[in-house]
């Protein structure tokens, strides 16, 4: 079964270009951002402050310590936030709000949280005089719903977080992650969630399972935070439509897509107005009139093949079904725009020219 770092692996060969990879990269605490916080007492010697890990989220590239599910737990370990080799003084982590999230060390550089309220707390970890070494901010908050989201595709992986769709399964064996969400959809950990179906399922990781999807809906039973509910796996349609991955594209200053030889161009499959997850269907691409053979790993991708003209037509068809897209193109780019992570923990690859929308999207402000 393919993984999503593994995808990224094919996104490299495909491109040719550079990838800096931030994946996974957790949170920094509040003394390794601005120092020794206000009305705290800090170690002298433990000056980098802390870096952070959570449970990682199925689906995504997070893995920073996520709000934790009211009634739920959520492990966390840290680290010196320069030197992950580096040792830490005798320690011990608590919670400035127990009526919150407890938090309970469970061994050096480790400790277990629950949602207990909602609200918010400081996880504090102090030496033995107690004296902070760093915090983090946890929340706790009430699952209100459950739901499946596609857990090994790198373009809807990658698509902004303001721009949601339904997905739908297509037929085969893949893996879906069930995302725990609040009232206002922030997603949610509980670690210690059970996941059953009456569909035979693997439990890779704790909120991921892998399924072997046929032709009928698959429902999966969740066990969380106290409480237990249903989520469905919609079987995908046939192939109605397809829908440019413009946020894997550079953007104008008008944030209108524009594209250069070597760039990947991506398209998601769709049925009903959701996106199909999982489809393995061969898809038939022509640029300009010639066909180009899309990625084995990537079959929705392909990369484009220089000279181009001022405008290029990419025609995607499956069967019976045809989308044109017509983009600008860079003339005085000859080789691929590079992909590279935005901010010092932002824990997601995007692409360097993100039209405005996508960056507004992830909260970046960044420099073209």
């Amino acid at each position: 079964m393919r993984t999503l770092h593994g995808l990224l692996a094919s996104l490299v060969l495909l491109l040719g270009a550079p990838l800096v990879l931030s994946a996974g990269c957790g949170a920094v605490g509040d003394r390794a951002r601005t120092g020794c916080p206000a009305g705290e007492i800090c170690n002298p010697d433990t000056e980098n402050g802390l870096r952070f890990y959570g449970a990682s989220l199925g689906g995504s590239f997070e893995n920073s310590p996520s709000p934790v599910a009211i009634g739920g737990h959520q492990a966390i370990h840290f680290e010196d936030a320069v030197s992950s080799t580096a040792i830490l003084p005798q320690h011990h982590v608590v919670s400035s709000d127990a009526s919150h999230v407890t938090a309970d060390s469970t061994a050096q550089r480790s400790a277990s949280l629950r949602g207990i309220a909602a609200g918010t707390a400081d996880v504090r970890v102090l030496d033995a005089s107690e004296r902070l070494i760093d915090r983090i901010t946890v929340s706790a908050a009430q699952i209100a719903r459950v739901q499946v989201v596609a857990s090994e595709d790198l373009v809807l992986a990658l698509a902004p977080v303001d721009s949601p769709a339904p997905v739908v399964f297509a037929d085969g064996t893949t893996q879906v992650s069930l995302a725990l969400l609040s009232e206002t959809g922030v997603r949610l950990v509980d670690d210690e969630m059970r996941i059953t179906s009456a569909t035979p399922i693997n439990t890779p990781a704790w909120d991921t399972v892998e399924a072997a999807f046929g032709t009928a809906d698959v429902t999966f039973t969740v066990e969380a935070g106290g409480g237990t509910f249903e989520a469905v796996a919609v079987h995908a349609g046939a192939i109605d439509d397809f829908e440019l991955a413009t946020w894997l594209l550079p953007a104008d200053a008008m944030d209108a897509p524009f594209v250069g030889a070597g760039d990947l161009v991506c398209v998601v499959p769709r049925s009903g107005g959701a996106r199909i997850f999982g489809s393995t269907q061969a898809l038939d691409f022509r640029v300009d009139g010639a066909a180009v053979l899309a990625d084995e790993s990537l079959p929705s991708c392909i990369g484009l093949p220089g000279g181009l003209g001022a405008t290029t037509s990419i025609v995607v068809s499956f069967g019976s079904v045809t989308r044109t897209f017509v983009l600008n193109v860079d003339p005085d780019r000859t080789t691929p725009a590079p992909l590279l992570a935005v901010g010092f923990d932002m824990p997601t690859i995007v692409p360097r020219a993100l039209g405005a929308r996508a960056r507004l999207a992830w909260g970046l402000d960044v420099e073209r």
